[in-house]
């Protein structure tokens, strides 16, 4: 996902945040299909459904456990997915600043980190696990060859 589809660029901004109504979990909880409405490569709208799997060998690391049990927790049952405690907006530089006080706790240099990380990450993995450059493309939502530079394999070499 794009940090745009889960956060805001400003307190006022209602641009492509995903909504509580945006997902939705099979009858078992075994997938949540996520709806993003519009997207930085869809402007117009087309929308696009992602399907999350559950991670059987692994419950602590299981992205549809923990969207069901933060949605448990959550405040309220309408608006953003994302949001503080009061409901307000969660705005990318808020996002950023957790990020960066998360990896300050762990020890590793935040300088290193930004909200592309994760997007590094994913596109990284599928490559080393062997995907396609279209599957990897497909994953990523990417309408073009950008990303190849998200595919970071030389930083694992050394």
């Amino acid at each position: 996902m794009r940090i745009g589809e889960i956060t805001y660029v400003n307190k006022n901004a209602d641009n492509h945040v995903l909504k509580i109504s945006d997902t939705k979990f099979n009858d078992i909880d075994s997938e949540v299909f996520v709806t993003i409405m519009s997207s930085k490569t869809d402007q117009i709208g087309c929308s696009t459904t992602l399907i999350l799997s559950s991670n059987d060998n692994d419950n602590e690391l299981c992205v549809v456990k923990m969207l069901k049990d933060y949605l448990q927790l959550r405040p309220d049952s309408q608006g953003q997915l994302f949001c503080h405690l009061n409901h307000n907006t969660l705005t990318r530089f808020q996002f950023l600043a957790v990020l960066r006080s998360a990896l300050n706790f762990i020890s590793l240099n935040p300088e290193e980190f930004n909200t592309h990380s994760f997007r590094i990450g994913a596109a990284t993995t599928a490559a080393l696990e062997g995907k396609t450059d279209e599957e990897i493309q497909t994953m990523g939502r990417w309408n073009s060859y950008s990303f190849k530079s998200f595919i970071r394999l030389s930083r694992l070499v050394n």
